[in-house]
């Protein structure tokens, strides 16, 4: 691999893992923004519900408040036995102080509740009316009834036993939302128990929940549910299947028992983010809103920062694949020049080395094989009697001699 691949691989390596790990940044802030951004208006809509809902509750008290100071209701509570000629009468009376409770409160008209009054039965202003059931009361504006038949259901005896007088709670036969009130008279004498005069119920259809109470879904998916204070679902818009199939379990319950933003929890195998905003009588307002849809949201808004950051990376690949060829070209060419001229200076330096060789081994054997050839002429002479030519053979030898040392 030439030199400027392998610069150019190592700069798109680290250009890569930059994006990379700026990407994994970018959704971690945007979540955070995110979650800011749900607590905040988490703590906007929960200011918001409270005086929705305070409203809406003042009226009731209000109500609560002028049946508890009705001198008219505590006189005919503080009677010990009714004749029968005045029992309609007194009858009469208590529907009009109940009615006048209720004519000046627009809940009834603008929520369309129902307003039940049940007289303790153990007193004898119960007997003045007759014994139905929750179940089936329906119809009216406003009815009393004796709590006879009431006293061994759930709901009464929840509310009987809890410190504050009031529990809001549901049936699975109407889609209402019942605010039941435990009753006492000032005036009356008599009254002063647990269970007080009686007990007053004000029944809101579920449908009305969307008036008094404000939802803000987070995304397109968020559900949301109504809680009272023993954490039972008064009313619930989970109708998205992949969120819930049924009611939430006691756990999850139990895990937003106490009011917090931010909680994780896993419903049907769906990772959502729980948020709860506590409300006026012990109520809350549970936001479930899937962590898919959270994590949709932040992607969908990194993709066009990651196409900028991505479009902005394959420019600087660009440029950088053009300035290596411009800056790696003159260095290469010269690194090319130098190499072959190194080349060429060592083969022309070889060439000379092996010709002196020559030339010295030339010169060593030159002269022994005349001075060889010499002693042999010499030799040659002297074995023939002819001195004269060996003393002159001789006499050149040493002059070559002389003249090579």
């Amino acid at each position: 691999m030439s030199i400027r691949k392998k610069i150019f691989v190592a700069v798109s390596l680290v250009i890569f893992c930059t994006v990379g790990i700026l990407l994994l940044i970018l959704q971690y802030v945007l979540k955070q923004q995110f979650l800011r951004y749900a607590e905040s208006s988490s703590i906007s809509v929960t200011v918001l519900n409270k005086k929705l809902l305070a409203g809406f509750l003042s009226n009731n008290d209000a109500i609560v408040l002028r049946l508890t100071a009705s001198k008219q209701i505590g006189t005919i509570a503080d009677m010990n036995q009714y004749a029968a000629a005045e029992a309609q009468h007194l009858k009469a009376a208590l529907s009009e102080e109940l009615s006048n409770a209720i004519g000046f409160q627009m809940n009834n008209i603008q929520y369309q509740t129902e307003t039940i009054l049940f007289f303790n039965a153990d007193m004898p202003i119960g007997s003045l009316f007759v014994a139905e059931d929750l179940n089936a009361v329906t119809g009216g504006t406003y009815r009393m009834y004796s709590d006879e038949l009431i006293k061994n259901t759930d709901w009464y005896r929840t509310l009987q036993h809890r410190q504050e007088p009031y529990y809001i709670f549901t049936l699975p036969e109407h889609d209402k939302l019942y605010f039941a009130y435990t009753v006492q008279n000032t005036y009356s004498h008599s009254t002063y128990r647990k269970e007080g005069l009686g007990t007053l119920i004000i029944a809101v259809p579920i449908r009305q929940m969307y008036d008094l109470v404000y939802f803000y879904p987070l995304t397109e998916h968020s559900s949301f549910a109504v809680l009272n204070s023993s954490n039972e679902i008064l009313f619930s818009d989970f109708k998205h299947d992949h969120i819930l199939t049924g009611t939430m379990s006691i756990d999850h319950i139990n895990r937003i028992s106490v009011p917090d933003s931010g909680i994780t929890v896993k419903l049907d195998n769906n990772k959502l983010l729980c948020t709860v905003q506590g409300l006026p009588k012990g109520l809350k307002l549970v936001y479930l809103t899937p962590m898919q849809d959270i994590n949709r949201v932040v992607n969908s808004a990194a993709i066009p920062v990651l196409l900028i950051i991505a479009a902005g990376s394959l420019i600087l690949l660009a440029l950088l694949l053009l300035s290596t060829r411009y800056i790696t070209q003159p260095i290469i060419k010269q690194l090319l020049e130098t190499s072959n001229m190194l080349i060429k200076n060592a083969e022309t330096q070889t060439a000379l080395r092996k010709d002196m060789e020559l030339r010295a081994l030339q010169a060593q054997i030159n002269p022994h094989f005349i001075f060889n050839a010499m002693d042999t002429v010499n030799w040659m002479a002297l074995s023939e009697g002819k001195s004269e030519i060996a003393d002159l053979v001789d006499a050149i030898a040493e002059v070559m001699r002389y003249s090579i040392s």
